[in-house]
């Protein structure tokens, strides 16, 4: 298969309520290897038939930090963000466009989230599926349904569900759309994809687990004990 997909890989160092939680242990391969959310993603990326380029967007540049089976796969940079866009207040569609403005050979791009470890291969190959199959559409993620508006008011249930950092995946032109919009901004200001994408819609992922993204130590602990759990790391991280 001819590679026609770009994997971006956004990995700050940086985190206000979970401290380098990217690049911390997180747990260990069948080999005794030390894994972090960060070597996880990559590996994901790698899995998916069609991936030409993996781009991990960081201010963690130490090639020690990641684990080595990942670099040693030619489609996998590591590639230095500004300061700029390693603070909390960067937006990850200026992060995007650093990443990925000058790539014009994919057809379809994605971003997986270090930050939800226990994403699927199905559910990645459902957003790509869907993309082949649904020539018109040019953004698409994950989402978890909120059940609290799903309890309040079922007549939400469709307009619920919210993006939960398993996969983003877009089309060339919604980047062409944001490097329009983002050349009035600032670098770092924040900028919605909300307001940039005109067709949105969502991918239910295959698993709850899927679901859970870790921003604080609480999240970060359990997920750890779930990934040391043999039969669920297993399942999940294919080791």
């Amino acid at each position: 298969m001819k590679p026609y997909i770009t994997v971006l890989i956004p990995a700050r160092m940086g985190s206000v309520r979970c401290k380098n939680k990217n690049f911390r242990p997180f747990c260990n391969n069948r080999s005794g290897d030390v894994i972090h959310l960060t070597d996880l993603a990559i590996a994901a990326a790698r899995e998916l038939p069609g991936v030409g380029r993996i781009i991990v967007s960081t201010d963690q540049a130490d090639p020690n930090k990641y684990n080595q089976l990942n670099l040693g796969d030619p489609r996998v940079e590591i590639l230095k963000r500004p300061d700029e866009l390693c603070t909390s207040e960067a937006s990850s569609e200026l992060v995007m466009l650093h990443a990925l403005g000058e790539d014009i050979g994919a057809k379809l791009f994605l971003v997986l989230q270090p930050t939800s470890p226990f994403r699927t291969e199905s559910t990645l190959r459902s957003m790509v599926s869907g993309f082949r199959l649904k020539e018109d559409g040019t953004f698409a993620y994950t989402s978890r349904f909120e059940s609290r508006l799903v309890d309040a008011n079922p007549r939400q249930l469709a307009n619920s569900d919210i993006p939960n950092g398993n996969v983003y995946g877009f089309r060339k032109t919604f980047l062409d759309d944001l490097r329009i919009r983002a050349s009035g901004h600032r670098p770092g200001h924040l900028m919605s994809w909300h307001s940039t994408a005109h067709d949105l819609r969502s991918v239910q992922p295959h698993h709850p687990a899927e679901n859970l993204d870790i921003d604080t130590e609480d999240q970060f602990e359990m997920a750890s004990v779930l990934a040391r759990d043999e039969g669920f790391a297993w399942k999940f991280l294919g080791f």
